[in-house]
This record gives C-alpha cells, structure tokens and sequence, in this order.
C-alpha cells in the first residue's frame, strides 16, 4: 500500500484554542491506515509570569497522548525575531533556579505551571547558542495537544 497523508479538518474553535480531528486518506483504497492521533488542540498566545498557571480546556475527549509546549516569541529578544516559535521541552527545567514548565493533563484540561524565576525560561540565544531567560514580555506560550 501507499503512505496515509494526514489531512485536518476544521474542528471547534473559541478564544482560548481550536480543535482539530485528523483523518487518514490513502491513494489505495485497500489500505488500512491508523493515525498515531486522531484530534489536535492548540491554543491561542498565553501570557508568561513567574510562577504563574496556565489552565486551558482542551476539548480532545480524553487525556492527550503528546503535550507540547512552543514560546512564541513576540518582541525581538536573543536573536529571534517576533513570529519565531521555540519548542520548548515538556517538564523543562533548570536546576533549582527556578526556571521552566510542570506540565500536568487531565481528560479535560492542560495545566502548565510556570517557573518562579522572573524569566520564567532559560533558552538558547538564536545564533550563538548562548543561554539566555526568555523573560516575561519577549514571548507568549502555545499549548498543544494531541489525542
């Protein structure tokens, strides 16, 4: 058979995010094709604080499979230019400085509690790869969801 092409298809969509349900289609009609995900959720640009929460409802109709979290950046800062998305990794943190993501999910809900670090993140500069905070007002948060 031939590789499934993954194709979306407009799902919900609020303030706080959309939903979006996956469908497999293949040019054999033979085939059987399993997407790994059948629904995605992301939402829209969440605001970083030291040690604040973010608490979206994701609307997947079950726990996600794979959370990810991208900062999105929105006034120039190490190197990256607004428009520049960083993926950052799920429960990142740097030692105990205070720095970084706890990332929790529920059937219903994404919660991300943020570092208590007034940077909140620790990321690599752009272009030299130097270690920089992110700050509070040079990026907002994505969340997305997999189900």
């Amino acid at each position: 058979g031939s590789d499934a092409a993954l194709t979306a298809h407009a799902g919900n969509s609020n303030a706080h995010g959309s939903v979006s349900a996956l469908s497999a289609h293949a040019s054999d009609p033979n085939a059987h094709h399993t997407p790994v995900f059948t629904k995605t959720y992301t939402s829209g640009e969440n605001a970083m604080s030291a040690g604040g929460l973010i608490t979206v409802s994701h609307g997947l109709g079950g726990v996600p499979k794979l959370v990810q979290v991208v900062a999105k950046c929105v006034s120039a800062r190490a190197g990256y230019s607004p428009g520049d998305e960083i993926v950052v990794s799920n429960g990142s943190t740097n030692n105990s400085t205070g720095y970084g993501l706890a990332i929790r999910v529920t059937s219903s809900q994404i919660f991300v509690r943020q570092g208590s670090n007034s940077g909140v993140l620790i990321i690599l500069n752009k272009s030299s790869g130097a270690v920089e905070s992110a700050g509070t007002s040079s990026f907002k948060l994505i969340i997305k969801g997999y189900y």
